[in-house]
């Protein structure tokens, strides 16, 4: 028999569909389908809901929304979603790096991206290389006068489809909200007054016994470091001092001495 003369196989026999969620939690308002109610066997009865809520035992803080211009580009531009991850790509403060296993992805299996271990985030010198362009968090420090163009050629031609507008209004929007953006703003006022110590101290800590990393905090000055004995870490620190002519030289614990007179924000 034809192929064409085979009668067409009915791929809606069967199927079962409830519609859309149209019944509303009194708890905590959440949006349910009629068959998750409690109540089923009584049809007259107002329905009642657990699975969201446990009949309001659960209580959840409100959704937090995102700030404008970011909300009405997240429901609204067809264009932005398009390119989000282009988006997000212009503003990444850090670069990420581990173990990457490129072994996972073979045969025709949609890509995966697997990472061995801890996942790590760099940050790099807060100023760019002679003859570099700003990347990063060096965005917000150097060179701001022109903090748009220099976020516009962080992805060289892949941003050629991206709206500069849109780009400006969320750099405006991770001026006035993002908390760390603030604090390289610090770092962008002392570089613009000139006012930029001989050494940039970086402090790479130690992982306690249980795995947990000991964070030494940024301050605005710092006296001496002080390792107690009695913590479940060994007492060792690698220091490593940043100096102004971007050669790194490693001090000693015996050398301490260097903390005691140097001002200066210090990083993990």
């Amino acid at each position: 028999m034809d192929i064409a003369e085979e009668t067409p196989v009915d791929t809606w026999e069967g199927y079962l569909t409830l519609g859309a969620p149209d019944f509303i939690c009194k708890q905590c308002g959440a949006i349910m389908w009629n068959m998750e109610r409690n109540n089923k066997s009584n049809k007259n009865a107002a329905p009642t809901f657990s699975l969201c809520c446990k009949k309001g035992q659960v209580s959840l803080p409100p959704e937090r929304q995102p700030p404008e211009p970011l909300a009405s580009l997240l429901y609204f531009s067809k264009h932005f979603l398009l390119y989000i991850i282009v988006y997000n790509a212009l503003f990444a403060m850090c670069s990420s790096g581990g173990k990457v296993d490129r072994a996972i992805n073979k045969d025709g299996a949609p890509y995966c991206f697997k990472v061995r271990g801890q996942n790590l985030h760099f940050i790099g010198s807060l100023l760019p290389e002679e003859g570099e362009n700003p990347k990063y968090c060096q965005l917000y420090i150097y060179d701001t006068e022109n903090e748009l163009s220099n976020i516009m050629n962080v992805i060289g031609q892949a941003g050629d489809h991206l709206d500069e507008n849109i780009v400006e209004s969320l750099m405006r929007m991770f001026h006035e909200h993002n908390k760390v953006v603030h604090q390289f703003f610090t770092a962008r006022e002392r570089f613009k007054n000139d006012a930029i110590d001989e050494y940039n101290l970086v402090f790479i800590s130690s992982e306690a016994v249980n795995g947990r990393p000991n964070i030494i905090g940024p301050s605005d000055e710092v006296a001496s470091l002080i390792v107690n004995s009695t913590l479940d870490t060994p007492g060792f620190r690698d220091t490593i001092v940043h100096t102004g002519n971007n050669n790194l030289k490693q001090v000693w614990e015996t050398k301490f001495f260097y903390a005691v007179t140097i001002s200066g924000t210090f990083s993990t």
